[in-house]
């Protein structure tokens, strides 16, 4: 017979990694969107610079 205890020490522990990947995911979703900032900043840098040099 399977203990209760064995399935919910799997189910806590199944809880735990997803919550971990949520919040790797979520740093992952977070550096991408300060990247994609940083790289319109550039962009939009570079694109006023070539404004006053014309």
């Amino acid at each position: 017979m399977i203990n209760l205890l064995t399935i919910l020490r799997q189910y806590e522990d199944l809880c735990t990694k997803e919550r971990k990947w949520q919040l790797d995911l979520g740093k992952v979703v977070g550096m991408k969107a300060k990247h994609d900032s940083r790289l319109s900043r550039l962009t939009e840098g570079a694109k006023e610079k070539e404004r006053r040099e014309s």
